[in-house]
């Protein structure tokens, strides 16, 4: 997988950690492509899931090479809340250098599985958060973003068949709970009320022109200060500050097989009050600072700096940062100061705004390309499988259904379409069959979450089920050709 030009792989970083309580740990992500180019998504997911992921492992804990424990995909999923990630990531956590009474803690003694202690769930917790706010968040978004979406056609059908729906006020509480439905006056000026997002702005490092190198020329701290000719960082008690380097050295620097580099961290002095002209540094550098380090990414850095406990407010610290480099490592040092808290000023209570959410954007999908629609390929790209026995994909994001993708070309539509002869009929057909797999998933979801229905790992069986599969799982067993063929004035009059 660390070869530089595998196919199966899309993209690859580490993140480190060290800190005073675990020690140091090094993290490193593999995201798979979705698709291979001389095979379908559902063959390339196969072929990934059969060469990498061993009995469903998704998260390997290590130590000097050997595997000691896992997570399974349900990590992915309900831990990480990335749902299209959950075939094509793997993350390999290396706990070599961990310390001790921690590692101990952390594997039963037949180094097989993680025991069920405070350890294993902190290290999870550590993980979530470490994974959830750095590279790996960027990746999940930018392969979301692979496939826009214009569903206005789609959209439109929906509001017209929801304003007719005849929903009493029970049915309607319980979409409530988790969406919001419009009311007959509203959306009438949808698109005049949408504000158009300004795209954030990019880091001169991070745009297209950026040209990397195989080992660095430059290294250098990005900082405001300018008044000082050694940088001063700030960080409140209690809080933790990232800290950004600009580098023209590839992204795989500190990962590759062959003459990977390093970034190291050190201490010079130590003093308090402010006081840094006596070195004092301490004999590790995880007693003062619990320090995450991340591997470069378009010419950037990125290492976040916490004070410990041991530190108090006024305390000073002079550091070094150095890059590796065959000609000689490039070193930038700062200094970094712990400050008060900055209190912020009473304020007016704000009304809470509502937590319901819209409905999920409703989308069409076809086999081949259809003006205005999207196409099996396009959901490949993103990791989304879709055949003839697809239905529905359920987009779910942070325990939120955020979209509902609708196969137009599935074995049951095609099917009763091959029946009916005039185009208004077809027509008439396909509205009634995507706005009742949309409405029925809608509900199904609604009804897990209010009911608080769980899905992830059964320890006992080994397997593992999010609500996404749940809700596609019903409609492949003949539930979207129930939802289509079903007449109740046709029953109704047959029991008359």
């Amino acid at each position: 997988m660390e070869e530089g030009d595998s196919k199966y792989i899309d993209d690859t970083f580490s993140e480190e950690i060290n800190d005073s309580k675990i020690g140091k740990i090094t993290v490193k992500c593999y995201v798979f492509t979705p698709k291979l180019p001389d095979r379908n998504s559902k063959e390339t997911k196969q072929t990934i899931r059969r060469e990498f992921f061993k009995n469903n492992m998704s998260v390997l804990f290590s130590v000097n090479g050997q595997v000691h424990g896992h997570f399974t995909s349900e990590f992915i999923t309900r831990s990480l809340k990335y749902h299209i990630l959950k075939d094509y990531l793997l993350i390999h956590v290396d706990c070599s250098q961990a310390k001790t009474e921690f590692r101990n803690e952390l594997f039963m003694a037949s180094r097989d599985r993680l025991k069920d202690a405070d350890e294993a769930r902190e290290l999870r917790k550590r993980l979530t958060t470490l994974l959830t706010t750095g590279r790996l968040k960027e990746i999940y978004k930018n392969r979301k973003a692979t496939i826009s979406l214009d569903s206005s056609d789609a959209e439109e059908m929906l509001r017209n068949v929801s304003k007719n729906l005849p929903m009493q006020s029970e049915l309607a509480k319980l979409l409530n709970q988790t969406f919001k439905i419009e009311n007959k006056d509203e959306g009438k000026n949808t698109n005049k009320n949408k504000k158009t997002k300004s795209s954030p702005k990019k880091n001169s490092s991070e745009d297209g022109n950026f040209v990397s190198k195989r080992f660095p020329s430059s290294f250098k701290l990005d900082t405001n200060d300018a008044k000082n000719q050694i940088p001063l960082i700030k960080i409140p008690e209690g809080s933790s500050r990232e800290l950004k380097f600009s580098t023209d050295v590839e992204d795989e620097y500190f990962d590759r097989s062959h003459e990977p580099g390093s970034l190291a961290l050190a201490i010079l002095n130590h003093g308090e009050g402010g006081n840094n002209d006596q070195p004092n540094p301490p004999n590790d550098i995880s007693d003062l600072l619990d320090i995450v380090k991340s591997s470069p990414s378009k010419g950037i850095i990125r290492i976040s700096i916490a004070p410990t406990e041991k530190i108090a407010v006024g305390d000073g610290i002079r550091m070094k940062a150095s890059l590796s480099s065959p000609e000689g490592d490039f070193d930038q040092i700062f200094e970094v100061k712990i400050v008060d808290k900055t209190k912020k000023k009473k304020s007016k209570p704000k009304e809470l705004p509502e937590q319901n959410l819209g409905l999920p954007q409703p989308i069409m999908v076809y086999e081949k390309q259809k003006e205005g629609s999207k196409t099996w390929d396009d959901l490949e790209q993103i990791g989304i499988s879709m055949d003839h026995e697809q239905v529905v994909y359920p987009s779910v994001e942070e325990d939120t259904l955020s979209a509902i993708y609708v196969n137009m070309d599935s074995s049951v539509i095609k099917n009763y379409r091959s029946e009916i002869k005039s185009e208004e009929a077809i027509k008439a057909a396909d509205n009634r069959y995507f706005s009742a797999v949309y409405f029925h998933s809608l509900f199904l979801f609604a009804t897990s979450k209010s009911q608080k229905f769980t899905f992830g790992y059964d320890g006992e069986t080994d397997q593992s089920i999010d609500i996404e599969e749940y809700i596609q799982s019903i409609f492949k067993n003949s539930y979207a050709q129930f939802l289509l063929s079903f007449d109740m004035d046709a029953l109704i009059a047959a029991l008359d």
